[in-house]
Formats: C-alpha cells, structure tokens, sequence
C-alpha cells in the first residue's frame, strides 16, 4: 500500500473529504466541521482523489473554491 503526503493542505482536506474509506481523518460526527450544507455544490461531480492525478486535483478544487 503506498501512502502519499501532499503539501498541500487544500488537497489533502479535499481527498480526506472525497474519500469514502477515511473515516478516521474524519469529525466524529461524520463530517469536518468546515463542511457546511448550503455551501456545497450538489450538481458537482464527485472526485474519486486515487484516480486522478494532483494536478487534475488541484485544478478541481481551484473551480471549486471560485463557484463559492
């Protein structure tokens, strides 16, 4: 199993987030608490982080951060 470590704060929240196996990196709850309902942009395509690479990552979350 390969781990990668991103210096990238931004990324590393997004593919924490994104990811369906990283529960442990998670609020209790379920949910960080920077998330927040009427921020998130349901028609968004969800990113599956381990299948595109960081730049694809970051060009992703740079739109993302902008339609906000």
């Amino acid at each position: 199993m390969a781990v990668t470590a991103y210096q990238n704060q931004l990324i590393t929240k997004l593919k924490i987030e994104k990811n369906p196996f990283a529960k442990g990196f998670r609020d209790p709850n379920g949910r960080s608490p920077e998330y927040d309902l009427d921020v998130r942009n349901d028609n968004a395509p969800m990113l599956l982080p381990n299948l595109y690479s960081s730049a694809i990552m970051q060009q992703a979350l740079i739109r993302q951060c902008k339609a906000i």
